[in-house]
């Protein structure tokens, strides 16, 4: 039986305890990248698998079955069960950021845009807020209209009205 490597990588790291948040802070993968392969929207590169396994600490039989698919696949009784990790797992230098990108995703913004938000960093530690992640999601998907994918297709993705975001409630502070 043939599983693609996204599924395989998952099945290690989760068969190994490893959260997807360590992966991509020790590997340099974005925290979306490594769950689109996950999920088997895409699939990695070989350098970006062996990135991943570096980042792992992976014996040479566990990196072997990662990248070729020889070998035994990780203990069954260690995979993961459905829904056994949240959305959003790490920490973010700016609290509202990953609340943010969840909202976005869900009104509809294209991953490239997502991916571009989580590499802005501030001189300063301060938090911008929410506002400032939609308005800057908006800024970089009015800029990219016109980019072109690999191979010359425009890029599809549909156009998303700043506006009409559903924006979560806001806790009052007690």
């Amino acid at each position: 039986m043939s599983v693609h490597a996204g599924k395989r990588l998952e099945l290690v790291r989760t068969a190994k305890g490893i959260s997807r948040a360590d992966v991509c802070r020790d590997s340099g993968i974005s925290y979306n990248t490594l769950f689109v392969w996950e999920q088997g929207e895409r699939e990695p590169r070989q350098s970006k698998l062996r990135a991943a396994a570096s980042a792992m600490k992976l014996s040479a039989e566990e990196e072997k079955w990662l990248l070729f698919e020889i070998g035994d696949p990780p203990d069954p009784s260690k995979l993961p069960s459905p829904k056994s990790e949240p959305k959003v797992e790490f920490e973010d230098r700016y609290p509202s950021r990953p609340p943010a990108i969840i909202v976005l995703r869900g009104n509809g913004f294209p991953e490239w845009v997502l991916d571009a938000l989580l590499t802005f960093a501030y001189k300063s530690y301060e938090d911008p807020g929410r506002d400032h992640w939609y308005e800057l999601a908006q800024q970089l998907w009015d800029e990219g209209k016109g980019l072109r994918k690999v191979g010359g297709e425009p890029i599809q993705d549909k156009p998303v009205d700043l506006s009409e975001l559903e924006k979560p409630k806001r806790r009052k502070k007690t």
